[in-house]
């Protein structure tokens, strides 16, 4: 770049002397300019070949300032630079050049350079819905036209700009948002108690929430020895919003009144007893065919009514086998329906059935 701006002055010297213009100036105006130029101070660069050009308008000049407004980004006017140049009627060597940057100038107008200034740091950046990363973001080059712009923190909490990017230009959006400072405060009747909000551990009653999100939240409390209690908490932006879980209606209930654990319990006693008086009969016939065996008493009773009734005893026996284990069976139900009814609360748990509109289903045990 330094030695075709040098290049453009070693021509442009000789032009203002034959011109007989105002050669002096102009050539001083030039040299500062290239000097600043090569030192990337493009904007002194800009207004002293802009001042040059004023003294003695040629194409070298305009062709230069064209090069100072290229590197300050204003492709634009820089465009319009090189198009001046070109028709202030340059060498041919020097309007091939002008050509080719006048094609590169016009290129570079279909695209834009994008500028997103995001808070807070660390939020999702999203441009036109595709994700950029993190902010601070680079910029980017992009599509003159429309873009959206979204900036996004957690849950929906999330903000969107619209931006229009012009061709050969720098466009900057700023998209600001603000942490959540909504707080919730949880109070429960039993010290230490677990703490829910949304799903996600918050601590031990009382427990204070920081930074949620404006709008409903689910709520639950898990009390020792109960079911768990949920409720929805409206939560309010820069304000704390308190509540407190009461005590449930009622203790936990006593073993003993389980009606469903007694019903299985007197079904298991009388399969036990009936299986036992079966057990018992069955017994008691094969002791009589065993004695009458050991007699061989022409007056007792024949083989077949001795079999008849040993087989009889089996059938006997093997009910009461089974009948026998369903009352066992009946009876350790029992005991579990005893236990299970111990641990059982008859608290109303409130179960949220539309969290976004505050509402709840109460569902007694």
């Amino acid at each position: 770049m330094h030695r075709s701006l040098l290049a453009c002055l070693a021509l442009l010297l000789p032009t203002l002397e034959a011109q007989g213009r105002d050669e002096h100036a102009a050539a001083m105006k030039a040299k500062e300019a290239l000097t600043a130029f090569d030192s990337g101070r493009f904007e002194e660069a800009l207004s002293l070949y802009r001042a040059a050009h004023d003294l003695a308008p040629l194409p070298t000049i305009s062709f230069a300032e064209a090069r100072c407004l290229e590197e300050l980004g204003r492709i634009e006017e820089a465009l319009v630079a090189a198009r001046r140049a070109l028709a202030e009627g340059p060498s041919k060597d020097l309007k091939s050049r002008i050509v080719k940057k006048i094609a590169y100038l016009e290129e570079r107008m279909k695209t834009g350079r994008l500028v997103i200034k995001a808070t807070p740091a660390g939020a999702e950046v999203l441009l036109d819905g595709n994700p950029l990363g993190r902010a601070p973001v680079e910029p980017v080059e992009v599509e003159r036209g429309y873009h959206r712009v979204t900036v996004r923190t957690s849950g929906q909490n999330e903000a969107t700009q619209v931006v229009e990017v012009r061709g050969g230009r720098e466009s900057i959006v700023e998209v600001s948002m603000r942490e959540p400072s909504g707080r919730l405060s949880v109070k429960a009747p039993v010290p230490n108690a677990d703490v829910f909000v949304d799903g996600k551990f918050a601590g031990q009653a009382p427990a204070i929430v920081e930074a949620l999100q404006p709008g409903p939240h689910r709520v639950e409390v898990r009390l020792p020895g109960r079911s768990p209690v949920v409720e929805v908490a409206e939560v309010r932006d820069g304000d704390t919003t308190s509540i407190e879980i009461e005590a449930p209606s009622g203790g936990p209930r006593a073993w003993y009144k389980s009606s469903f654990g007694w019903s299985l319990a007197g079904a298991g006693i009388a399969g036990l007893a009936t299986g036992a008086i079966l057990l018992g009969l069955a017994a008691s016939d094969r002791d009589e065919v065993k004695s009458a065996l050991d007699a061989r008493s022409p007056l007792g009773p024949s083989q077949q009514e001795l079999r008849d009734k040993w087989d009889r005893a089996d059938r006997m026996a093997t009910a009461g086998y089974v009948v026998t284990s369903l009352g066992g069976a009946a009876t350790v139900a029992s005991i579990v329906g005893f236990a299970v009814n111990a641990k059982r609360s008859s608290q109303t748990a409130w179960i949220p059935a539309c969290v976004g509109q505050s509402c709840a289903l109460s569902v007694r045990f």
